[in-house]
């Protein structure tokens, strides 16, 4: 049996980097990432416990990593007005791709955000509150958005325009990604050669009408050279 090959420690610290940056629920700008034959140190501050565990798993999940050494800080934040904490939510939302901040009411009352209206997909819906719970100050989110599907579609017809969009990307081309749609949830299979083909095939079929939620199972493979 032939033996795979340890990945490269800054190829492995890389995609720590990358996939703590994509994950809107953690506030990863003073978060430091060092791999040495494949343990991961994750240094630095983040604004709670949650987000503490939650870097250590994401880490823990890229290829590569043999052990995660988390010796991020609880960083100790001033109490926040809740005016203050409405303002950030607000512009976290609008700042989100992903979202339409002009559907969502947002109130806070004590720290804890009440979120309110009616988006097009639980995408949308869980994009909101994930950019909600980053923000400094919060002490709960109640989400009260209610998802609608603005644009009716069958799964066939969405899986198509799906792999249509695929297709057309020129930085997915050539790429055999299965797609699959039940109940309007596209579900996305196969292998890429990068996290960015993952991200963008990702996006793409969030944005296709009808979806409501995308479920990827896309695995980023190395493609070695000759």
């Amino acid at each position: 049996m032939a033996i795979r090959a340890a990945r490269p420690d800054a190829e492995i610290e890389k995609d720590i980097k990358d996939s703590l940056y994509a994950d809107l629920r953690i506030v990863s700008d003073n978060v430091d990432v060092q791999v040495v034959d494949g343990k991961a140190h994750l240094r630095g501050t983040v604004p709670d416990e949650a987000q503490k565990s939650l870097a250590r798993a994401v880490a823990d999940r890229i290829k590569g990593v043999r052990q995660v050494v988390n010796e991020l800080e609880i960083e100790s934040v001033a109490a926040k007005a809740d005016a203050d904490i409405t303002a950030d939510v607000a512009a976290a939302l609008a700042a989100d791709t992903l979202v339409d901040e002009d559907k969502i009411e947002v109130t806070t009352v004590d720290g804890v955000v009440y979120l309110r209206g009616t988006v097009s997909s639980h995408t949308e819906r869980k994009a909101a509150d994930e950019d909600t719970r980053a923000i400094r100050g919060v002490v709960d989110v109640i989400d009260e958005i209610m998802v609608a599907p603005s644009y009716a579609r069958s799964d066939e017809e969405i899986a198509t325009e799906v792999r249509k969009q695929i297709q057309k990307n020129l930085k997915l081309d050539g790429l055999k990604l299965e797609v699959e749609v039940r109940h309007s949830i596209v579900h996305l299979m196969g292998n890429v050669s990068t996290m960015e083909q993952r991200w963008l095939a990702d996006e793409l079929a969030r944005w296709t009408p009808g979806a409501i939620d995308v479920v990827n199972d896309l695995k980023v493979v190395s493609v070695q050279g000759p």
